[in-house]
């Protein structure tokens, strides 16, 4: 039959009805219960607020008194940091005066060593007799040049000429491919003159 309490859906339709009926069970013997106290919810919210807000103001002042300190650090720092690059400006300022001091007396004591020694051997009095000229013309010929520079590009362009063709692997008649290849030349084509 198809409404018989063995059939699946009728089955299926009373396991939910006993689902349905457990739950309102279980909902009626929950019971509610109203409590009303003297303290307003909304005042101890603000007051949690309030309280929540003060902690963080003192760890904010103690944040900030910590962040002072390290400042304060800091431009201390700062300070001598820069009192000694003043300081290192002027060593390095001496240095170098120093230094072109030391050069002048070095050059100062070679040119008294140079006169002492002209002095102990009595060349006191030495002058240039004649002075040096530039010569007008060069030492070399422009003609010798030019041979020169002659003679080299002949031999040279003559040097490369031969080295190309020794190098050249390309074959020039049929012979040359006889004598390499041992293969007969069939067919050659001619050089045209224009």
């Amino acid at each position: 039959m198809k409404y018989d309490a063995s059939y699946p859906l009728v089955k299926e339709a009373d396991k939910e009805i006993a689902q349905t009926e457990s739950a309102i069970a279980e909902a009626e013997k929950v019971q509610y219960v109203n409590e009303t106290t003297d303290r307003d919810p909304t005042f101890e919210f603000l007051r949690e607020d309030v309280a929540r807000a003060k902690t963080d103001l003192a760890s904010q002042k103690a944040t900030e008194g910590a962040l002072r300190q390290s400042l304060e650090k800091v431009q201390t720092e700062m300070v001598s940091l820069d009192k000694k690059a003043l300081k290192q400006q002027d060593l390095q300022r001496e240095a170098k005066a120093d230094e072109s001091n030391y050069l002048l007396y070095l050059a100062k004591r070679e040119q008294e060593r140079t006169s002492d020694a002209l002095v102990q051997k009595r060349i006191g009095n030495v002058s240039i007799a004649v002075p040096a000229v530039f010569p007008i013309l060069p030492a070399y010929s422009p003609f010798l040049v030019m041979a020169v520079g002659l003679f080299v590009a002949v031999f040279m362009s003559v040097g490369l000429a031969f080295a190309l063709d020794y190098f050249d692997s390309s074959f020039r008649t049929p012979a040359e491919v006889f004598e390499t290849l041992r293969i007969p030349v069939l067919g050659a084509v001619p050089k045209q003159s224009l």
